[in-house]
Parts: structure tokens; C-alpha cells; sequence
């Protein structure tokens, strides 16, 4: 059986200029391949291309598996284009701001919803209880991602409540967090504290490596974290969300004015408590804190 795929009657191949992952403005920047074609071997791209090039350089390859493009425009790579309806629209200036006015009380009078932004300050509650001496945390976070700036300023004033510094290494592309996380990790911390975002999510393997070589605890707002190495994460539950916004559509549905319900965050949050990844760097997490977990992960 051939290994080969060979996608054709393409309308176009749309592709971001260079080799390297673009951010920003760059990401603007697209080459178009008109009637292109591709051909995957073995697994991996062997060929993007004008169908009269790929035949000199491969032949009619009669064996081939072909996938008809009727026309479409073949965009490759993993691509997550979604946005949340409450916040659909520029999210250029903050959120809130922007869409609903200046707070969750103060907002335009056609809109409310449910916000999923992170649990900040129970977080940094439960790192306080487990870190009393803890002065200096650390976070990787994205500049270009709206995100990941509106999470670390919402997590420095938390931070700065309770009494600690929040030191922030920006990163720029997935290639970049391993460095980052080590320059981060030299800074005389007592901790990381993970800020929730895109980028550093889907790298999150690397912060935690980092993090377990300085033998520093590791705390952040998404679950599957606990499973990374991640001492304590507490994150909002979604299927809450789903719930509560539901309770908002019933209110607004039985007569109640939308401009008069604030917007509400998550009524309930997760807490994951990984003992092992403690045990390991002689941490003890308090009771109080293993009371509110929803999971201890024990090995």
C-alpha cells in the first residue's frame, strides 16, 4: 500500500510566510499558492506546489491516496479560530471595557454573561498557606496574547495584596518557552505561579521541567497541570459555566432586565492537589487546602 496522500483541485494553498510560528501584526502575512497542490509521504510533507512540478519531481504517483480540494482553500497547521460570544468583536482594549462597559455592575444594557476568567486570588491564597515565608513568584506570559497580559496584571494586583512580587519573563513563540523558563526560574523565586494562556498551556511541559531542575513548586490555573507537576491548580469549572450561564438565560427569558443582572464569574472552581509532586520537593500542603480539593493526586 502507498504512503501517499496527495490533496488536489485546490483553489489555493493560504500559508504564513517563513518557517518560523509568527505573532502579531506577522501573523498577517500570508503567501498564497494558487492552484497548488500537496503531497504527504510517509506522515510528513513532501511537497507543496504547482501540480506540473510535483509530476517532474515525483511522477503521476497512480498509487496515491487522493483527497479531492473541490475548489477550497487548504489551510495547514492546527488552527483553534474561536471566540466566546459575550466578548465577540476587537478585543484590542480589555474586555470589559470595551464590550460591556466600564465594570461587571456597570455594563451596556443589552449585555451580561458569564466571565471564565481565572480564579486569581484563590490561587494565590492557597500558595500563601502553603508558602507562608514566599515573597518572590514567577510567570511566564505572552505579550502579544490579550490574554495572557489582562491574566498577569489581574494576578500581579492578587499577588501584590498578599504581599508578593510577581516577576514576568515574556515569551514570543513555543520554541522560545524553554529558555524563558530557565531565565525565569533564576531569578531568586520562591515559586512559579503559571498565569493561564494560550501559548504557555499548550508548552506547559517545559515551565514544569524547569521548575522541578531549581526545585521550585509549581502552582497554575489549569487542571490537567496537576498531572505536569503542578503542586496545587485551581480552575474554573466549565460545565458551572454552561450551568450559570443557563440560569442567566432563564432570568432574562421570565422577564428580568439584562442591564440590570452583573456580570458574574463561575460560580464554582476546581481545586487539584498533587501530593507527589510535593513530597518530592519536601512541601507539606496544609489541610485546609487538601479540604478543598476535588482530586489528590497521590503517585
Amino acid at each position: 500500500m502507498s504512503a501517499d496522500l496527495l490533496i488536489e483541485n485546490l483553489a489555493e494553498v493560504a500559508t504564513p510566510l517563513g518557517s518560523r510560528p509568527a505573532a502579531g501584526s506577522a501573523q498577517g502575512r500570508v503567501e498564497r499558492l494558487r492552484g497548488a497542490e500537496v503531497l504527504c509521504r510517509d506522515g510528513r510533507i513532501a511537497f507543496v506546489g504547482a501540480p506540473e512540478a510535483r509530476r517532474q519531481g515525483f511522477g503521476e504517483l497512480p498509487d496515491a491516496a487522493r483527497l479531492d480540494g473541490r475548489g477550497g482553500t487548504l489551510i495547514p497547521g492546527f488552527v483553534d479560530p474561536h471566540t466566546h460570544l459575550p466578548w465577540a468583536g476587537s478585543r484590542e482594549e480589555e474586555f470589559i471595557e470595551r464590550l460591556a462597559g466600564k465594570s461587571y455592575q456597570d455594563h451596556l444594557p443589552n449585555i451580561t454573561g458569564v466571565a471564565t476568567t481565572g480564579d486569581y486570588g484563590r490561587l494565590v491564597d492557597m500558595l500563601k498557606q502553603t508558602l507562608p515565608n514566599a515573597h518572590r513568584v514567577g510567570t511566564l506570559f505572552v505579550p502579544s496574547e490579550i490574554n495572557s497580559v489582562f491574566n498577569k496584571e489581574q494576578v500581579e494586583k492578587e499577588a501584590a495584596k498578599r504581599g508578593l512580587t510577581l516577576v514576568s519573563v515574556p515569551v514570543e513563540t513555543s520554541g522560545d518557552v524553554a529558555n524563558a523558563a530557565q531565565a525565569l526560574v533564576s531569578k531568586e523565586l520562591d515559586a512559579v505561579l503559571q498565569i493561564p494562556g494560550n501559548l504557555t498551556a499548550s508548552a506547559f511541559a517545559s515551565i514544569a521541567q524547569a521548575a522541578n531542575r531549581a526545585r521550585l513548586p509549581l502552582f497554575s490555573y489549569v487542571s490537567k497541570d496537576a498531572r505536569m507537576g503542578s503542586v496545587v491548580t485551581v480552575s474554573r469549572d466549565y460545565e458551572q459555566a454552561g450551568r450559570d450561564a443557563v440560569d442567566l438565560v432563564l432570568r432574562i427569558m421570565r422577564g428580568e432586565d439584562p442591564a440590570k443582572i452583573p456580570f458574574q464569574l463561575v460560580s464554582r472552581s476546581i481545586v487539584t492537589v498533587n501530593l507527589a509532586a510535593a513530597a518530592r520537593l519536601s512541601l507539606v500542603i496544609p489541610e485546609p487546602v487538601r479540604r478543598e480539593a476535588a482530586e489528590l493526586i497521590r503517585e
